[in-house]
């Protein structure tokens, strides 16, 4: 009898571990992360280089693009450009990368997927003017320059004649404004959009109140869309959305020359010799080589031989 009783416990207990399912399995909550915390790596992990995109999980519908183009009719416009900007910025307030999507790039830098990346075409980058070209488009300019690189988008803004250079030109709200947040620098690394203007001594704004992409997120591991007040004296110049050239012949932002886009960052060189290369910690490393005002065929020899 005791054999018969022993030999139905151990069934009942097979049977218990069997309908039981696994932590973290599609469908169990225990497979979704607590607020403000998340089963992906860290933003500022690295993993193993050259992975594959990785989808941890389904896709986070809220954060795709398919699902802004399903809402973004809800959000009204009204004609006036710098106006409807500022509307599609606050419209993507408290926006993060999408936790669940992410590669590991050759340096083993983990990058997350953004609807701004999927609009643009480089889904895992550095998403801060992806997603200021983003907001323009969906105000209706959709012949605006767009770019992912600050100094590239500076120089398109330059030849279609929406740039103003900072020291000649009062911001308005709506407009992009571009900083340099490398002390002693005046080449553009990051963009926002102006949200609001602070007044300073005569007709000098002394603070910006901006919405930014691609900012550290203190409720998670990815980066986010937030609010930032800045100071003026980071700022390099802006985009505007009416034509015309009101910055001097002798601006500030370099308009001819060589930009090395790196695994991390981004150097202005006047050649991209193997020796500048090696300078920049850039050997045996994977990066970008272009030339401004525009590529030329000796330009593309020579970023090709540098590679090499």
């Amino acid at each position: 009898m005791k054999r018969l009783l022993s030999l139905t416990m151990a069934l009942l207990l097979l049977l218990t571990l069997h309908v039981s399912p696994a932590r973290g399995e599609e469908g169990d909550p225990a497979s979704d992360p607590p607020a403000g915390e998340s089963e992906g790596p860290s933003s500022a992990e690295t993993a193993e280089p050259g992975s594959e995109p990785a989808l941890r999980d389904a896709l986070s519908w809220e954060k795709s693009l398919a699902y802004w183009e399903q809402i973004r009719g809800d959000i009204p416009l009204t004609g006036d450009m710098g106006a409807d900007v500022l509307t599609i910025a606050r419209s993507q307030l408290g926006y993060s990368a999408d936790w669940r999507r992410f590669e590991v790039d050759a340096s083993g830098r983990i990058r997350y997927s953004t609807r701004y990346g999927e609009w643009f075409g480089w889904t895992f980058s550095e998403w801060c003017d992806m997603f200021a070209s983003f907001c323009v488009y969906y105000a209706g300019k959709t012949d605006y320059p767009a770019e992912v690189s600050c100094m590239r988008h500076v120089y398109a803004l330059k030849e279609a004649g929406y740039w103003r250079e900072w020291n000649c030109y009062i911001p308005q709200a709506g407009d992009l404004v571009f900083f340099s947040e490398k002390e002693g620098s005046l080449f553009p690394n990051h963009v926002a959009v102006i949200e609001e203007v602070v007044p300073g001594d005569g007709t000098s704004p002394s603070r910006l109140i901006t919405i930014d992409g691609n900012m550290p997120n203190s409720d998670g591991p990815t980066r986010c869309v937030c609010r930032m007040t800045r100071s003026v004296e980071d700022v390099v110049g802006y985009g505007t959305y009416a034509p015309g050239k009101t910055y001097p012949a002798g601006d500030t932002v370099r308009s001819q020359g060589w930009q090395i886009i790196g695994p991390d960052s981004e150097y202005f060189v006047d050649a991209p010799t193997e020796e500048a290369l090696r300078f920049l910690g850039l050997i045996g490393s994977p990066y970008y080589a272009y030339w401004f005002p525009q590529a030329t065929e000796a330009a593309d020899a020579a970023a090709q031989g540098a590679d090499e």
